[in-house]
């Protein structure tokens, strides 16, 4: 990749215990692992970007309403269907690999979400408690949207 050095380097503590972030242990991925996850993983956008697919998606801009519809219907006691989980209000999509996290909460209606996205993982710091957080305060009405 000729322009590799321009894309994030995904990094993980070296020590599980340890919840400083030191940036000193790269996430390993090989080459060939960058092409085994499409349509799960491998996507590369901007915060902005992706709540904008996200609600262009929810408004039926992407898929037919009925394909959202089926999309939005979950499949488990999990609330997960379709590759999001569903709430009565809000969806949440979360991933990682490669020290890579990204973390989304919608609105149903794509007014509003939060996006958080990481190139650094650390398994007892994961962004969905900050993010549910923040969604948690936007929902209050404590923060502006």
């Amino acid at each position: 990749m000729a322009h590799r050095r321009a894309y994030s380097q995904g990094y993980q503590n070296s020590d599980m215990a340890d919840v400083a972030a030191t940036y000193n242990s790269r996430y390993p991925e090989s080459r060939a692992s960058m092409f085994y996850q499409f349509g799960t993983g491998q996507v590369y956008m901007s915060v902005h970007d992706l709540f904008v697919a996200e609600r262009n998606m929810l408004q039926g801009k992407l898929y037919p309403a009925s394909d959202v519809n089926t999309l939005l219907t979950p499949g488990s006691s999990s609330m997960y269907g379709g590759g999001a989980y569903v709430y009565p209000n809000y969806i949440r999509v979360h991933g990682l690999a490669y020290g890579y996290e990204a973390t989304a909460l919608v609105s149903k209606t794509g007014q509003d979400g939060v996006v958080l996205l990481s190139n650094y993982y650390r398994a007892n710091q994961l962004s969905q408690t900050p993010a549910m957080q923040i969604w948690n305060l936007l929902s209050a009405g404590q923060l502006k949207s």
